[in-house]
């Protein structure tokens, strides 16, 4: 259980920088590795700030249709990765957003 929470932690952190990257892009910022650290640091809180606000409309609006942009597929995979992490972490039983069917249908990792 502690392989699948370090992946599942590591697919997290790959997702959120996965965003980052392209809101520097969007946004005309360049290459988070080449910022400044107060630069980054303020893309961090920008990010964090929209996956906050996202979080709270989701469940109104929905997520994750292939009709949305790549921004919200990109948040939607990321807000899928952290609802895994709760239930496999016992922080959240899988009935409370995610049935454990949904869990095991979309918890595969990409073939090599």
């Amino acid at each position: 259980m502690e392989d699948k929470l370090a992946e599942l932690r590591r697919r997290l952190d790959e997702k959120t920088t996965e965003i980052e990257a392209f809101i520097a892009s969007e946004q005309g910022l360049g290459d988070i590795r080449a910022m400044s650290p107060a630069d980054y640091e303020q893309l961090q809180r920008d990010v964090e700030e929209l996956l906050e606000q996202w979080e709270e409309a989701a469940p109104e609006e929905g997520y994750g249709t292939p009709e949305d942009s790549q921004l919200d597929k990109l948040i939607s995979e990321r807000f899928e990765i952290e609802q895994k992490i709760l239930v496999v972490s016992g922080e959240q039983t899988e009935g409370d957003d995610l049935d454990g069917s949904e869990l095991e249908d979309k918890e595969t990792f990409p073939e090599s």
